[in-house]
């Protein structure tokens, strides 16, 4: 039998009027934030500041170089000029060139001789440079090259001829041994001329297979002096390309002796080299500075502390000094920060770059309005004004900054 259980606590229901205000209250919490997203968004605030800058074109600059090895006579324009496409910037020394290609060919006919010479069997090899006393460069150079070459088959020769004096030799051996050995067996008794005869066969056998070893090794000695060689024509083949490719770049340069100007611009620096003399590498002689055609850009001047709080991509108005009033102002996104600088008062100063959309400008002549902007001098005056924002673009940068923390 169970004694039955008594539960003092009252029993649990389910309160439907404090369910009703907590869905209330969530719900007012949800209304009032969106409501305060969308105000902070309609909520607008007029930008007063303005800051001033400069719209400049976009400048291309490129060096004019000076090909390696090429010797500079005399440079044709000056810092500041300004130059046509086409224009001679500077003289290239034809008398230099000349020698320089004068010693190359020599260069490269040593080169043939001497490989002509090793792939020659022929020792009397005669040439034009040996008929002839003269003592100028290229006929020393030649008769070395070709003392070179005649020692290298001389020495070839040696070393053939050894190995066929010991062959000789072995088989003069081997011939007398074999007529030693039918003396002694004339002359020996019946009963041991059996063993003399084995005797005089293993002797012989031996002196044979040494003049077979003797014949591999000259014929291995003729392939290894082969191989030498023609490694040799191979080098001075690839010299013989190397000298030819040099000798065709100095003629090019030699035919049209002057460096020309790309494309028109401006003169912006000019090195002072040596003259008549080349450079181990390429050398930039003259940097040329020239507009890019449609390209523009602009910068403005403001306090570094705003600069680093303005978004990149921020809208902003800027007005040119040399338009209308009644003209709107251009469209331009920021870029970011270029350059920091200090002012004469001592105010750290940003420079912040400006992207132009110059299609916002009403007009049907667009050149001539960027001409007019220009002035004549290359760049305008302008007045930058930041975008209208709102509440929250105004916050946000707080509370990103608040979350950094965290």
């Amino acid at each position: 039998m169970t004694r039955p259980s008594i539960d003092p606590r009252a029993p649990r229901r389910t309160n439907a009027k404090g369910v009703l205000w907590l869905g209330w209250a969530v719900s007012t919490a949800g209304l009032l934030a969106v409501s305060g997203v969308l105000f902070s968004e309609a909520v607008t605030f007029s930008d007063t500041r303005q800051f001033q800058g400069q719209f400049d074109p976009t400048l291309s600059r490129q060096p004019l170089v000076l090909p390696a090895q090429i010797p500079l006579a005399a440079v044709l324009v000056h810092e500041g000029e300004d130059v046509k496409q086409g224009q001679r910037v500077a003289l290239f020394d034809q008398k230099q060139l000349e020698g320089q290609i004068s010693h190359l060919r020599s260069v490269a006919a040593v080169n043939a001789l001497e490989r002509e010479c090793l792939l020659s069997s022929a020792m009397t090899l005669r040439l034009p440079v040996e008929e002839t006393d003269s003592q100028n460069g290229a006929n020393l150079e030649a008769k070395a090259a070709l003392r070179r070459c005649r020692l290298r088959h001389r020495e070839n020769a040696l070393a053939r001829e050894r190995l066929t004096q010991t062959r000789q030799e072995l088989s003069t051996r081997a011939a007398i041994t074999h007529r030693e050995a039918l003396e002694r067996l004339r002359l020996t008794p019946p009963a041991f001329r059996r063993v003399l005869s084995l005797r005089a066969a293993i002797e012989r056998g031996a002196l044979d297979a040494a003049v077979a070893e003797l014949d591999l090794e000259m014929a291995e000695e003729v392939l290894s002096q082969d191989r030498k060689v023609q490694a040799d024509v191979r080098s001075l083949e690839i010299e013989a390309r190397d000298l030819n490719r040099k000798i065709s770049f100095f003629e090019s340069y030699y035919k049209t002796p002057h460096l020309i100007a790309p494309q028109p611009g401006r003169v912006t620096r000019v090195r002072h080299l040596p003259l008549h003399e080349g450079f181990v590498a390429d050398t930039t002689l003259v940097h040329l500075e020239t507009e890019l055609p449609g390209h523009y850009s602009a910068t403005m001047t403001m306090p570094i502390n705003q600069a680093e709080l303005l978004p990149q991509g921020a809208r902003v108005f800027v007005r040119f000094s040399g338009l209308p009033s009644t003209q709107p102002p251009l469209a331009a996104h920021a870029t970011g920060i270029q350059r920091v600088f200090t002012s004469d008062a001592g105010e750290p100063l940003a420079l912040v770059g400006l992207e132009l959309r110059l299609d916002s400008l009403k007009t049907g002549n667009m050149q001539q309005v960027v001409s007019h902007l220009r002035g004549g001098l290359g760049r305008s005056t302008i007045t930058a004004k930041l975008a209208d924002s709102t509440l929250i673009s105004v916050v946000r940068p707080s509370i990103e900054r608040i979350r950094s923390y965290f």
